[in-house]
C-alpha cells in the first residue's frame, strides 16, 4: 500500500507548476505560475520536466525519511518535501518557459489535477 502512495505522490506532487491546483490563490507567484499551466502546449512539457527532474530527488527524500531517527515535526516535513519539490519545480519552470509563447496559439484551458482527481487535463486546441 505504501508503494502506491509513493507512486501517487510522484505523479501528483511532481506536477509542480504544471497544475493550476498546486498554487493557491493567495500566493504572489500565482500569475506567473498560471502561465505554466495555461493549456497542454506548455503544461505537458512542464509536467514531463517536473517528473524527470524530480524523480531522483523524490527517491532521495524517501531514503532520508526512512532512516531519519528523530521525531518528525512540521519543519522536517517541509524540508523533506522540498528535497524533491524545489528541483522538480525549477526544472519544470526552465523547460516550460520556451513553451509559454507557443501556448498562446490555443485558448486558455488550464490543466488542473491534484491527489484526488484530474479535473481538467485536455489536449484540445481551438
Amino acid at each position: 500500500m505504501r508503494k502506491w502512495l509513493y507512486l501517487l505522490a510522484l505523479i501528483c506532487l511532481l506536477g509542480g507548476c504544471a497544475s493550476r491546483s498546486q498554487i493557491t490563490e493567495d500566493n504572489p507567484l500565482k500569475p506567473a505560475a498560471d502561465l505554466y499551466n495555461r493549456n497542454f502546449l506548455v503544461a505537458a512539457p512542464t509536467y514531463a520536466a517536473n517528473l524527470v527532474c524530480g524523480a531522483p530527488f523524490m527517491a532521495l527524500s524517501f531514503g532520508v525519511d526512512a532512516i531519519y531517527p528523530w521525531p518528525k515535526g512540521e519543519t522536517y516535513t517541509r524540508t523533506i518535501n522540498n528535497i524533491y519539490f524545489v528541483p522538480a519545480s525549477i526544472c519544470g519552470a526552465v523547460i516550460g518557459a520556451p513553451f509559454i509563447p507557443i501556448s498562446y496559439l490555443c485558448e486558455e484551458h488550464p490543466w488542473d489535477f491534484d491527489f484526488k482527481v484530474i479535473r481538467s487535463r485536455t489536449w484540445a486546441c481551438q
